[in-house]
């Protein structure tokens, strides 16, 4: 064991003072079993931040390999975390738990202060945080303030880019050095990080393309959101492309950002451009996260469909405002923005279809864990999920469907079905009898019928029919009035029946 700890650490520690120190605690770990290596110390971020963490010495009695469990030697453990929400404490607990040298966040951290609540609507506020105060009715804020405050503090160094639903005031705060927080380090389009040879470059918020020549309430460099929601802009695709331009060759990059590159072409093409090795991204819906390459996700045409339909988009959005922005703008910002566009149009290369890794990330509010291991050349993931309960199944004969198990497993489903625009016309004209709407959503059972501002929400409930059945209908034309479906849990539908303004979905679903 110690000679298998002393070849290790000389091919995974560092030439610096703390190796030999690494090594001999390698060595004295072997000798008890499973034990943390020194290795060299953590970064905080920049170029000065890089080095190799700890490594495990191998087992007792002659293992022929590591363990599960154990710590692969000369591997940086690197914890990758996603849809806080504010609850900031998981960090600290799965950074113990893992055994992680460093955490890397993709959005929706949880970025509000104490001021948050004055200009943000509660409905964008962290549902899933704690309440800022004892008091009840207190707005959810999160833990953050803590933060500030010191009475959280991160073990280990926090890189992490921001969501869609965070603070712009408190992300250009911790931007212009207001708040600073120690270990917590933002990937952004001026700021990238190293952890030893790797690089890590980030591009935070949601990608709206009705957006990307908005600042919002951004005050702060290209930072662009407003009350509540933050989204990326093409100044900043402009910035980091300039940014990274200028970094050294032969490191490993990772491309960090919340939303998916194999699901959002404008995102793709940007990796593709900064010449990354891998990406990460939020996948707070799936059950797990989970790591893979384009080629094994979807077909090559597929892909090559994903980029043109973002370049189409972009540009023509583009065309539409050019003469305004070219007016609005400064020398400096339409050139980032021209640098910005220079992206599109591009092919998917066979090196980013075939050896681009992509690592979804699940919600940290979902059992399980994922960790990267890495090194200056290479980088795996150790993922560790409990499973999926399906004892529920044992309930029904093979003979029931999986629709009628899920609407018998979730009776308080009900569907809303209401025309796309706020105008009554066709068979909306009138109200319809739910004898006609039953007539046309056959199988479904009415539960009532609504009528807000002169258009009908028909609701229907799903205990004796299907969500399948209903979205199969979504679209369909009734009496010449389209008709949109959207599934809504009864409970958020009743304390939001008396808006006007349509139905929005806090965590992961569209507004309908």
């Amino acid at each position: 064991a110690a000679a298998a700890a002393a070849a290790t650490g000389s091919e995974g520690a560092p030439p610096s003072s703390s190796a030999s120190d690494g090594k001999k605690e390698r060595q004295e770990s072997g000798r008890r079993g499973v034990g943390r290596g020194s290795g060299a110390g953590r970064g905080s971020g920049a170029s000065s931040g890089g080095a190799t963490g700890g490594g495990s010495g191998g087992g007792g009695g002659g293992a022929s390999g590591p363990r599960f469990g154990t710590m692969v030697a000369g591997k940086v453990r690197i914890l990758l975390v996603t849809d806080l929400q504010g609850n900031l404490y998981k960090v600290k607990e799965a950074v113990t738990r893992v055994r992680a040298d460093y955490v890397i966040s993709t959005g929706i951290f949880g970025f509000f202060d104490e001021d948050s609540p004055a200009t943000i609507p509660e409905r964008a506020l962290p549902r899933a945080a704690l309440p800022a105060s004892s008091k009840p009715g207190a707005p959810c804020i999160g833990e953050f303030v803590k933060l500030l405050r010191g009475e959280i503090k991160f073990p280990v160094p926090v890189y992490a880019v921001w969501g869609p639903h965070e603070d712009v005031r408190v992300i250009g705060k911790l931007r212009n050095g207001d708040y600073r927080v120690p270990n917590l380090y933002l990937l952004d389009e001026l700021n990238t990080h190293t952890i030893g040879k790797i690089r890590l470059i980030g591009l935070g918020g949601a990608v709206d393309y009705h957006n990307l020549v908005n600042s919002g309430e951004g005050t702060v460099d290209s930072i662009a959101g407003a009350r509540g929601h933050m989204w990326t802009t093409l100044l900043q695709i402009g910035e980091l492309l300039r940014t990274t331009s200028t970094l050294p060759s032969g490191e490993m990059r990772i491309f960090v950002s919340h939303v998916s590159p194999l699901v959002e072409g404008l995102l793709a093409q940007i990796a593709m451009a900064i010449d990354a090795d891998a990406t990460i991204y939020d996948a707070a819906s799936a059950p797990t996260s989970s790591i893979t390459v384009a080629c094994a996700a979807q077909p090559q045409s597929s892909l090559e469909d994903l980029f043109s339909f973002a370049t189409e988009d972009v540009l023509s959005m583009y065309e539409t405002v050019k003469e305004q922005l070219t007016a609005a703008c400064s020398a400096e910002d339409s050139a980032l923005i021209q640098r910005a566009l220079k992206v599109l149009g591009s092919k998917p290369t066979t090196h980013f279809y075939r050896d681009v890794l992509h690592i979804g990330v699940s919600s940290t509010r979902r059992p399980g864990s994922a960790v990267l291991l890495a090194d200056a050349t290479s980088i795996g993931f150790e993922l560790f999920h409990p499973g999926c309960n399906l004892q529920h199944r044992r309930q029904y004969t093979s003979s029931i469907s999986h629709s009628q198990r899920v609407n018998a497993l979730q009776p308080e489903r009900t569907v809303i079905i209401r025309p796309p625009t706020s105008s009554a016309t066709g068979a909306w004209a009138s109200l319809p009898t739910p004898e006609q709407i039953a007539t046309f959503f056959s199988g479904l059972k009415i539960k009532e019928i609504v009528a807000s501002e002169g258009v009908p929400d028909i609701h229907v409930e799903l205990a004796e029919g299907s969500i399948a059945a209903a979205v199969r209908q979504n679209n369909l034309i009734l009496n010449g009035a389209r008709v949109s479906v959207s599934a809504m849990k009864q409970s958020f539908v009743e304390s939001e029946r008396s808006r006007s303004t349509g139905f929005s979905s806090r965590g992961r679903g569209r507004g309908h």
